[in-house]
C-alpha cells in the first residue's frame, strides 16, 4: 500500500532517473515549490549543498520506492525537466528557495535565480 509521500516520490523518480540521493532531495524540494504543493517531507538547509530530508533519504535507501510506479504525472514531468540540471545548480536553486541567497556566492545566487525564473518557481 502506497502512502501519499511514497507515491509522490516514486512519481517524481520516474522522470528523475540515475541521480544520487542528494540530487533527488534537492530536485524534489524544487518540484514541491514549483507545483505549489505543501512539502510532505521535512527539509533542512544544508547551505550551498542545498537541502536535506532524512525521511526521503530513508525511503530511498530502505524501501522499494524507486521501483514503484507513482500516480502523480506532474511530479514525473517535473523530474524529467530537472534531470537536465547539474548537481551544483540543483543545490543552489534548492538553497535559494529555502533561505534566499544567504549561503551562496554571488555567481551561485545569480544562477539559482535564473533557474527559479526559468522553472517559474515561487
Amino acid at each position: 500500500m502506497l502512502t501519499r509521500k511514497s507515491d509522490l516520490l516514486s512519481s517524481f523518480l520516474k522522470g528523475f532517473k540515475g541521480r544520487n540521493d542528494s540530487d533527488v532531495i534537492n530536485a524534489f524540494f524544487i518540484t514541491t515549490r514549483k507545483l505549489g504543493v505543501r512539502p510532505p517531507f521535512r527539509f533542512e538547509s544544508r547551505g550551498c549543498l542545498g537541502v536535506e530530508s532524512k525521511e526521503i533519504r530513508r525511503l530511498l535507501n530502505f524501501s522499494d520506492v524507486r521501483k514503484i510506479n507513482g500516480n502523480y504525472k506532474e511530479f514525473s514531468l517535473a523530474g524529467r525537466v530537472l534531470s537536465k540540471i547539474s548537481s551544483d545548480e540543483l543545490a543552489w536553486a534548492a538553497q535559494f528557495l529555502m533561505d534566499g541567497k544567504t549561503h551562496l556566492y554571488s555567481f551561485e545566487a545569480k544562477k539559482a535565480a535564473e533557474i527559479q525564473k526559468s522553472l517559474k518557481v515561487t
